[in-house]
């Protein structure tokens, strides 16, 4: 098995005065604190859709009808309803529990971020004074080589005219040569001084950088640990709402296996039930169609006519029906027919007309009319209601019944009895108020 490789033997720099190694550690955790941010969008954002789903699931539920189904089947679709709205409200629960993880990871990387903050002003302060010292120990470098190379200058005049030269210039060049090596002995003690400090600061930076690429790789070790058990309790998260949802439905399914439509369609016939048997078909009957019985001497017509069979018999001189108060009537009002040659109506409310005075036992819905100028004078019949209605033509008049409502059924009969004992047209119209 490798060693683990670590932070402090792998970041450094041949250069003095750069800073690679450090630049490239603090990049990479800028780019562990950016991802830190994507995961947590992620997690925001899922949230969001967690909970918009879950709340449109409930919101369906509730909204969702199925109140016109009857039995098994409408059980199941209730059953439906609650475990579909108990999805949503899971799902709105696992939308606070990812930004309850989205608020562990927000703290973890304001963490790093003070931590990073603190190694960062370190880091800063060292490679200043570092940076500061070095420039400094290089131009005290830079003049105790000049210093130098100044006294050995002097040092090489003063031999050569030492030998030749005159006393006082060889004085003169004596003193000369021992202030450059005064000079350069200053000059060696200052270079040599910041050399020192220089060494310190950098022993004391390279120790920083060691302590920094330790936090550092702690850092970034966290990181990946924390941001690897997010998103694996983020996926159990997920599976886990996927089991719930499963076994919540489990539930419906349960319950649509013990749904019978059998049972459901005998439900709703027990329960709704109209009938057993269908209408008996319409049959045409023909109101002329009649069978005499040779018996009872009168006809026999279908159940349902039987104003036809109350006042058919008085057509073929049935005694029976002979013996009605219409023939008494029809007696007396001929009888006065006789006596008012005419034909015009008298003022006792009774009707006198040449061409119908048999109708006298209409008189509770009749009223006297009046002669049409230049023709035959009409029968009018009238409903109890001042309205007023008139036809005549040429031989018999036609009995005209003008009842817009308030006739009722006893005149109608009166009147279509009377229209087939006297052989006069009979008709049934609406008439106008009279002005």
């Amino acid at each position: 098995m490798m060693p683990q490789l670590q932070f402090r033997d792998a970041f450094w720099c041949r250069d003095f005065t750069a800073h690679t190694g450090y630049e490239v550690l603090l990049q990479r955790l800028l780019d562990g604190r950016k991802m830190c941010k994507d995961v947590e969008e992620l997690l925001r954002q899922r949230a969001q859709a967690e909970e918009r789903y879950g709340k449109e699931l409930v919101q369906i539920a509730r909204k969702a009808g199925g109140q016109t189904e009857i039995n098994s089947l409408r059980a199941s679709f209730e059953c439906l309803k609650q475990q579909m709205e108990n999805v949503g409200s899971s799902h709105i629960q696992l939308a606070l529990a990812l930004r309850e993880e989205l608020r562990g990871l927000e703290e973890f990387r304001e963490r790093q971020k003070e931590q990073r903050k603190k190694y960062e002003a370190v880091m800063d302060r060292v490679h200043k004074s570092k940076l500061s010292l070095y420039k400094k120990a290089m131009d005290s470098k830079k003049s105790y080589e000049q210093k130098c190379r100044d006294a050995d200058d002097a040092e090489q005049v003063f031999e050569r005219i030492s030998t030749n030269g005159p006393q006082k210039q060889v004085e003169k060049s004596q003193n000369k040569a021992k202030q450059c090596k005064d000079a350069a002995l200053e000059a060696e003690r200052v270079y040599r001084q910041n050399v020192e400090q220089l060494e310190k600061v950098r022993g004391e930076w390279e120790q920083e950088h060691r302590t920094a690429c330790e936090a550092f790789q702690l850092q970034e070790f966290d990181r990946l640990t924390i941001l690897r058990n997010a998103l694996w309790v983020h996926c159990n998260q997920l599976s886990l709402q996927c089991v719930k949802d499963d076994e919540l439905y489990e539930e419906v399914r349960l319950t649509l296996e013990g749904c019978s439509v059998e049972a459901d369609i005998d439900s709703f016939i027990q329960a709704r039930s109209t009938g057993a048997e269908p209408p008996a078909p319409v049959s045409f009957q023909n109101y002329y169609d009649r069978e005499v019985t040779p018996a009872a001497g009168s006809p026999s017509t279908q159940p349902s006519c039987g104003m036809i069979k109350r006042f058919s018999g008085l057509l073929h001189g049935s005694p029976k029906a002979s013996a009605v108060g219409a023939s008494a009537e029809f007696r007396r009002v001929e009888h006065q027919r006789r006596g008012r040659p005419g034909g015009h109506p008298g003022r006792g409310g009774r009707l006198v007309d040449s061409g119908a005075q048999r109708a006298a036992r209409l008189r509770p819905w009749l009223l006297p009319g009046e002669a049409l100028r230049g023709g035959a004078p009409p029968t009018t019949l009238l409903s109890p209601r001042p309205h007023w209605a008139r036809m005549g033509s040429e031989g018999a008049p036609p009995m005209v019944l003008a009842a817009p409502c308030a006739v009722s059924a006893p005149g109608i009969k009166e009147c279509v009895a009377l229209s087939l004992v006297c052989r006069v047209p009979f008709t049934l119209r609406p008439s106008r108020p009279s002005v």
